[in-house]
């Protein structure tokens, strides 16, 4: 005969669970809720309690109710105290906020790290005839490791802005170095031109001056040439001329000086001694 079968561990287990359930209901403490009195208002802090030194935006909000959690109309004032237990202010009045039992008062948080105390002291109308007083205390801690994180964002704030400052004087000064490259090259590029302008106009009139004196010298070649050509027909037709004479005198023979008469108004001294030479004469 089979005695395990899984139906069977299946209903041990259920049981199993049954019984514990039923110890820990018989054995569970039993809660503990607050009795609420219909002849009382309650108070609670709605507020945080971290704050930074100096912060301007401290803010104590308490919410009024009855004993069923509706909103109540009430007057309260509100009073801080040093972690030194002096007071910081008292009896500041409250405003009512916008939302319904809700009562605030903004103040500015001080500088002296610690734990304060905040205390609301408010008179409270719990029905048309019936008028209530509640206080409440909380504790606000007012944390150097908040200002410490404050210290650092606002040096990372003025890294942001130096270094959006240092991105804009960059770009201002590289359009101020562009546009003085942009001057630049335009002078040089005009500069260039007018170089190459002075050069060309230079060269055109060396040019000019060397055709110039080509042209001249041709000219003067000419016209030397031409001098030359009229000084040898000068020559030629006045040597012609002599030679000419010289023939003629060749034809008498002998020493034409000699045989000149002596008579006659003419002699040997009359006759230019460059003749004489060219005939024979002494």
């Amino acid at each position: 005969m089979k005695i395990f079968t899984w139906t069977n561990l299946a209903i041990f287990i259920l049981f199993i669970s049954v019984i514990g359930l039923a110890v820990y209901t018989v054995r569970k403490p039993s809660e503990k809720f607050e009795q609420k009195s219909p002849d009382e208002a309650y108070l609670t802090w709605v507020s945080h309690t971290e704050y930074i030194a100096g912060d301007s935006t401290g803010q104590a909000i308490i919410s009024v109710s009855d004993y069923k959690g509706r909103p109540l109309n009430a007057s309260c004032l509100f009073s801080l105290v040093y972690p030194d237990n002096t007071f910081v202010f008292t009896d500041y009045p409250m405003n009512p906020s916008i939302i319904a039992g809700n009562y605030y008062r903004i103040f500015t948080v001080p500088n002296t790290f610690g734990v304060y105390t905040e205390f609301v002291n408010c008179s409270i109308q719990l029905n048309p005839a019936v008028n209530v007083s509640a206080s409440k205390s909380n504790s606000i801690h007012v944390n150097p490791a908040f200002d410490f994180l404050v210290n650092i964002s606002q040096n990372i704030t003025n890294i942001h802005e130096q270094i959006n400052n240092l991105s804009i004087d960059i770009n201002n000064n590289f359009t101020v170095i562009e546009n003085k490259i942009d001057n630049l090259s335009v002078n040089i590029y005009n500069n260039f031109t007018a170089l190459n302008d002075s050069i060309t106009n230079n060269f055109n009139y060396t040019n000019q001056l060397i055709m110039n004196v080509s042209t001249n010298v041709t000219n003067f070649r000419n016209e030397a040439y031409t001098w030359y050509i009229d000084i040898i027909s000068r020559i030629y037709d006045c040597c012609q001329r002599w030679i000419e004479e010289l023939g003629k005198l060749g034809t008498l023979g002998g020493n034409v000086i000699q045989r000149l008469p002596t008579g006659g108004g003419t002699s040997q001294s009359n006759i230019p001694s460059w003749l004489k030479k060219i005939i024979g004469g002494d």
